[in-house]
C-alpha cells in the first residue's frame, strides 16, 4: 500500500508544483505582461568609486533584458519598462516625482533612444542619497548590449557617477 501511494503520490505532487510555479511569458505592449522585469531595489550599500565601479555594471540583468528584448524591442516595450520602474520605486515608500526627475536626467526615456532600464536601486554614494539607474541599450535593437550606469545624487539632482562601455 505504501508503494502505491508513493507511486502515486509522487507525480501528483510533481505536476501541482509543475503547475503551481510556472511563469506566464507573454510578449510586451497590449498590457501584456514584461518579458524580463527590471530589478528595482532599496538598499543600505553606500557606494563609493571603487565599490560602484565593481559592483556595475551588474551583466546578469544587462543580458538578460538584452536577449529578451532584441527582438522584441518598441517605445511601447520601453514605456512598460519606465511605467513599471514606476510603480516599483513607490512601493519601496520612495518619491517617484524625484526619481522620474533622476531617471529623465540618464536621456533613457527620449524616444530616439534604444534603450531600457535593467536595474534600479536606491542607495548611497559617497554618504549621499542616490538612484543608481543602469541601461542596456544600442544603435538598434539587435544591438541591444551595451550599458550605462548612473549614480545620481537625490537632493541636487547631479550625476556622482557615471559608467559606460567602451
Amino acid at each position: 500500500m505504501k508503494r502505491l501511494i508513493v507511486f502515486l503520490g509522487l507525480p501528483i505532487l510533481f505536476l501541482f508544483f509543475t503547475l503551481g510555479c510556472k511563469d506566464e511569458v507573454t510578449e510586451p505592449g497590449n498590457g501584456n505582461e514584461l518579458i524580463v522585469k527590471p530589478a528595482v531595489t532599496k538598499t543600505l550599500v553606500n557606494y563609493g568609486q571603487e565599490t560602484f565601479r565593481a559592483a556595475y555594471p551588474d551583466t546578469a540583468s544587462l543580458h538578460k533584458i538584452g536577449e529578451a528584448y532584441k527582438s522584441n524591442y518598441s517605445q511601447e516595450a520601453k514605456n512598460q519598462f519606465i511605467d513599471y520602474v514606476h510603480v516599483q520605486v513607490g512601493s519601496l515608500g520612495e518619491n517617484k516625482e524625484m526619481f522620474i526627475k533622476c531617471m529623465d536626467l540618464t536621456g533613457c526615456k527620449e524616444t530616439a533612444s534604444i534603450s531600457l532600464p535593467t536595474n534600479v536601486e536606491r542607495a548611497k554614494y559617497n554618504g549621499e542619497d542616490v538612484w543608481i539607474i543602469q541601461l542596456v541599450w544600442g544603435m538598434e535593437p539587435m544591438d541591444l548590449g551595451h550599458y550605462k550606469c548612473f549614480a545620481i545624487g537625490i537632493s541636487k539632482l547631479d550625476t556622482l557617477d557615471f559608467i559606460r562601455c567602451k
